[in-house]
């Protein structure tokens, strides 16, 4: 679980509340961060036997980010695309997928809880986290619709964002309470 911890870290790293602006350091975190996720769902497996379920949803996850991260290296994340008529239905599918992406986190956190929820032998309490999951699902995805329905108001995006930021800082103290240090106190 810790190396579930750091990665959840490296993913949820993002310095600024822009809600779109995804950079190099970024994507390259995000890789950093699922490869850290895979290792600790191998751990994982020896003990949750659902755990197995996860792992092409996190393999998935590296390859996307390897893309978006190349895309962002060679100046071709949808983000920096012109939205002119050549462009337009790349820039649109490359947006909805890096979205997909950046949902995707959640859905991965989802089914983690949930595999340990299902375990009978389970001694951690899920309900905080997947309460504050269920949160951060929501907020991320009024802060999508604020950024691109809202634009003309942009401080309901940027207001949204931080209280996703927020809920991620919550997330991973209520995780590493959960999972990291009571494990350690459990081997003591």
């Amino acid at each position: 679980m810790v190396n579930i911890f750091w990665g959840l870290i490296l993913i949820f790293f993002n310095p600024n509340l822009n809600f779109l602006d995804l950079g190099v350091i970024d994507y390259l975190c995000n890789i950093l961060g699922y490869a850290l996720i895979r290792s600790g769902i191998r751990v994982m497996e020896k003990q949750y036997s659902g755990a197995s379920k996860i792992q092409p949803y996190v393999l998935f996850m590296i390859i996307h980010s390897v893309v978006f991260f190349l895309l962002s290296v060679f100046g071709y994340s949808p983000v920096h695309l012109p939205l002119n008529i050549d462009w337009a239905i790349i820039t649109v599918i490359g947006l909805g997928f890096m979205m997909a992406g950046m949902f995707m986190v959640f859905v991965i956190i989802g089914m983690l809880i949930k595999v340990v929820e299902e375990d009978e032998n389970s001694f951690v309490s899920v309900k905080k986290l997947k309460t504050i999951c269920a949160g951060m699902m929501v907020i991320f995805t009024l802060a999508a619709v604020s950024y691109f329905l809202f634009q003309a108001v942009p401080g309901v995006s940027l207001t949204l964002t931080a209280i996703l930021l927020i809920l991620k800082g919550v997330f991973l103290f209520e995780f590493y309470r959960g999972f990291v240090r009571e494990r350690e106190v459990v081997r003591l």
